[in-house]
């Protein structure tokens, strides 16, 4: 993505970090909120962990792409980040 290219999407961008942040927030304040009931029902913990996980991705990669920096320093600190992702929850 070009640099100018770039500054087309940036509210695009701004959008999703502030959106990907909520989210998790909401997800981490309600997975506190019920921590008895959800441990104790199999399999949802690690949902709940997931669902936390992708949001941070989402949030993580979108704040890489409002960094000004070289297409080639992106590219690589998206790749870095999606294998981070992808190890993290187990893929």
């Amino acid at each position: 993505m070009a640099a100018s290219q770039a500054s087309t999407w940036s509210d695009l961008f701004v959008g999703t970090v502030g959106v990907s942040a909520a989210l998790a927030g909401l997800v981490f304040i309600g997975i506190s909120i019920n921590l008895d009931e959800i441990v104790a029902l199999q399999g949802i913990p690690e949902r709940g962990l997931e669902a936390i996980g992708l949001l941070f991705g989402v949030l993580v990669m979108s704040t890489l792409v409002l960094v000004p920096q070289p297409v080639l320093a992106l590219a690589i600190e998206l790749l870095a980040a999606a294998f981070g992702e992808a190890i993290g929850l187990g893929c």
